[in-house]
């Protein structure tokens, strides 16, 4: 009964690397931008949604409106910041065009980090920060022998909910076809009427909005925020982004659900210590045996 115990505590947490892993998909799948700054997206929004919560009484789904919208400013931010800059620069080859959308998410990583460091340390004058006691529900939800916090199961169903949503809106939906053409070919959007410029702060925000809910779930959930909280979520949400296929959104949530479970296994079996040790062998497994990942589609050359 551990065994299932754990599989579960394993869905629990796949839910919400699936929700942080979808945001980076998404500018990934659109714009073919690695945004580094997803991770420290994750820790400003949450220390943000922090202060809110120490100065207004505010509930939980409340805070997470908030966490998106620190998310999306800071995408936005991103976006018209440096991304357009380098999109509008028609001199550069795409090979060019990739390695300045990655210096440049790299440089805003170092900047948005940094702001949350300083705050952290001679602001707040703490090593960490915490959400106030009361947000998160205590309550457990028991099925059979099975106990799960209600935390988990908010957690679970809302990286579930937008992640088949953020699906459903890029399959169905008139701006998702938009965000489809952009990305097969975005002079030939920009031709058909596309505003390709505008459809990359939509998509920039958006991608950002869920790592600020992200942040916020994980801060309520776990207690404490520090400005390095996002870097680990970042290595795994690269890692879940590869394993689910490049582009793919469903991939991107079966490859977070099945890298919290591989987590919630190796803790039974091995030891929390090699958590990190299996999830990424995972990752160069799948790469040797799959490179374009369990859900991607193999490049074609066309001549």
């Amino acid at each position: 009964m551990l065994l299932l115990q754990q599989i579960v505590n394993g869905l629990m947490l796949g839910g919400i690397y699936a929700l942080f892993a979808v945001g980076l998909s998404l500018a990934l799948g659109v714009f073919r931008i690695l945004n580094l700054a997803h991770g420290a997206t994750l820790s400003v929004s949450a220390i943000f949604g922090i202060e809110v919560a120490i100065r207004v009484h505010i509930g939980l789904f409340p805070l997470l409106v908030v966490g998106a919208a620190a998310g999306a400013v800071l995408g936005l931010i991103l976006e018209f910041g440096a991304f357009r800059w380098i999109r509008r620069d028609r001199r550069r080859s795409e090979e060019s065009r990739a390695w300045a959308y990655l210096i440049a998410s790299l440089a805003m990583l170092n900047i948005f980090q940094g702001g949350a460091q300083y705050y952290t340390f001679r602001i707040a004058n703490q090593t960490t920060l915490s959400f106030p006691f009361g947000i998160a529900p205590r309550s457990n939800v028991t099925i059979g022998a099975i106990v799960i916090p209600t935390m988990s199961v908010v957690m679970f169903g809302t990286g579930l909910a937008l992640a088949l949503a953020t699906w459903w809106v890029i399959a169905h939906t008139q701006a998702g076809r938009a965000a489809r053409a952009v990305a097969a070919d975005p002079e030939a959007a920009g031709m058909i009427g596309i505003n390709v410029q505008r459809a990359a702060a939509i998509v920039l925000g958006a991608s950002s909005a869920m790592a600020g809910i992200t942040g916020t779930l994980v801060g309520v959930a776990f207690g404490t925020m520090d400005f390095t909280t996002g870097s680990s979520y970042l290595l795994k949400g690269i890692a879940v982004v590869v394993i689910g296929g490049l582009g793919s959104i469903i991939g991107t949530l079966i490859g977070g659900l099945l890298l919290g479970v591989v987590g919630g296994l190796t803790v039974y079996f091995i030891g929390s210590a090699w958590v990190d040790v299996c999830v990424f062998g995972l990752l160069v497994l799948v790469l040797l045996a799959r490179p374009q990942g369990l859900f991607g589609r193999a490049a074609v050359d066309r001549a």
